[in-house]
């Protein structure tokens, strides 16, 4: 059983459906006011239960490739009424008219780069916007600012090689929309490591169903980055991609369009530069419904996919070849799946109905069994729905984005809710913080946050031996750095 810790509220202008993604220290969410970038600083001289935290948000960026294509007033001479419906119903088009791109963009996706990317960072967040707009975004001081501008570069790298005619003035809606799609991008992803250069890679998905492989190199803090690869075979829009590795040079890239259809791409790198090898179709179905939430593990060698379509979460399992072995699909309830997060070697999921599941994947004589157990939360929010979820580095704490739903008085503000919850039967914060391999307190701060909550509700502190940890601590420098965060945490009782 799972049961609340505490509880931060985020007031929002309005409501939309939002996303989350944890990283050590840091919890990244999105509302209408852009993403919002909590920092935690373990902070134990605090006197209440509340989390100790540091907030910044990266508003959208009112950046487009596409701005360009209308600096020569390509419009002067009028569009038909078909054509305008068109330029508003297309993001990546509403460049045509300042007023509706400053109001109306806004970010749709966003990703952690690998950790130790750029010195003195733990990592950079690469951030997409409706309009097509890709920048990366790092930590100065108390704010995130922008790094690099990958929008910017495309245009030249896609006339350098020839990927699309992008250099010539459009002279009819057509060409400017074939142009526009070239130039915005809808998906991107990381890998999950850097390159032993220090470099590190970086997948865009076009409009135009475009894939452009990136290098990203960092030079005394600054980035640059170059297109190094490219898939150009199908012209539909793409919704999500997934960089899975398979060795230090190849690895799979998974991608879903907006007919719903999921493809494989066998990829190798050789030289700074990549290609594919291979093309597999794993869910052949045009069911019009969007994947979400793509993970993947491997399993005796054999990957094993898991991704949900509205309310039907779906494993698919392949062997060394990529030949389907099995899958399942299954509908956990006649509620839409919100997100699949993993935490070590499981995983778990929600559903708006705020229901969290957690998936057990048995392999007994080459047979597959999926298993999916209901998670008890102590709390109930019948008011609210969730819209993800997030574990902590060492998977002590759960964090639940909820969003109010209730009809509020005129003067009540909108507000979504982060939860942070904890195992009711798991209180081994003193023996993990004891027996921490890193040396370093910084990576135990959901272990000191856990310790906080339960010295304050059951006002003592955990049974241990805290004469041996001093004693210790004279020769190990992680244990007096224990010993003085129980002595802190022990003055934060008493005070309370």
């Amino acid at each position: 059983m799972w049961n609340e810790i505490t509880k931060l509220h985020i007031n929002i202008n309005k409501i939309e459906d939002t996303k989350m993604v944890c990283n050590n220290t840091a919890i990244a969410f999105r509302t209408d006011r852009g993403l919002h970038i909590l920092d935690i600083p373990y902070n134990l001289q605090r006197y209440d239960k509340k989390l100790d935290y540091v907030e910044t948000i990266i508003t959208a960026s009112k950046y487009s490739p596409v701005s360009v294509l209308f600096e020569n007033n390509v419009t002067k001479n009028g569009v038909r009424n078909s054509e305008l419906i068109q330029m508003v119903m297309d993001p990546t088009l509403w460049p045509h008219n300042n007023q509706l791109l400053n109001e109306m963009t806004c970010i749709i996706a966003f990703e952690w780069s690998p950790p130790g990317f750029i010195n003195g960072m733990e990592s950079v967040m690469a951030v997409l916007t409706n309009v097509g707009c890709v920048e990366v975004f790092g930590p100065s001081r108390l704010e995130w600012i922008s790094v690099l501008n990958i929008s910017s570069l495309i245009k030249d790298n896609l006339k350098r090689l020839s990927l699309a005619k992008v250099n010539v003035t459009p002279k009819n809606s057509k060409e400017l929309q074939e142009i526009a799609h070239a130039l915005a991008t809808v998906a991107i992803c990381w890998p999950d490591k850097k390159n032993i250069d220090g470099s590190c890679y970086f997948v865009t998905a076009q409009k135009n169903g475009l894939i452009l492989f990136w290098l990203i190199n960092c030079w005394n803090s600054k980035l640059n980055a170059e297109i190094i690869g490219d898939i150009d075979e199908d012209p539909i829009e793409i919704m999500n991609i997934k960089w899975v590795p398979i060795s230090d040079k190849k690895f799979l890239l998974i991608k879903s369009n907006i007919l719903g259809k999921v493809y494989i791409y066998v990829c190798n790198i050789e030289n700074n530069s990549i290609k594919a090898l291979d093309k597999q179709e794993i869910w052949t179905y045009s069911d019009r419904m969007i994947v979400n939430n793509l993970n993947y593990v491997f399993e005796n060698d054999n990957l094993i996919l898991l991704y949900s379509k509205n309310r039907h979460f779906i494993v698919q399992i392949f062997d060394k070849k990529l030949n389907l072995i099995t899958q399942d699909v299954k509908n956990l309830t006649d509620y839409k799946v919100t997100d699949i997060k993993k935490l070590k070697n499981e995983f778990y999921l929600s559903t708006i109905n705020n229901k969290l599941f957690k998936i057990d994947i048995d392999c007994i004589n080459s047979k597959f069994n999926v298993k999916t157990t209901l998670v008890e939360i102590k709390e109930s929010y019948p008011s609210s729905e969730l819209h993800a979820i997030g574990f902590s580095p060492n998977g002590v704490l759960c964090t639940f984005a909820l969003i109010e739903r209730k009809v509020l008085w005129r003067k009540e503000p909108l507000k979504i809710d982060l939860i942070l919850l904890k195992k009711t039967t798991d209180n081994s914060e003193m023996i993990e913080l004891y027996n921490n391999e890193t040396k370093k307190l910084t990576n135990c701060w959901d272990y000191i946050e856990a310790l906080i909550y339960t010295t304050l509700k059951t006002g003592m502190l955990p049974e241990f031996d805290y004469a041996k940890l001093l004693s210790e601590g004279y020769q190990n420098k992680n244990d007096i750095l224990t010993y003085l965060e129980i002595c802190e945490t022990s003055e934060l009782r008493s005070k309370y």
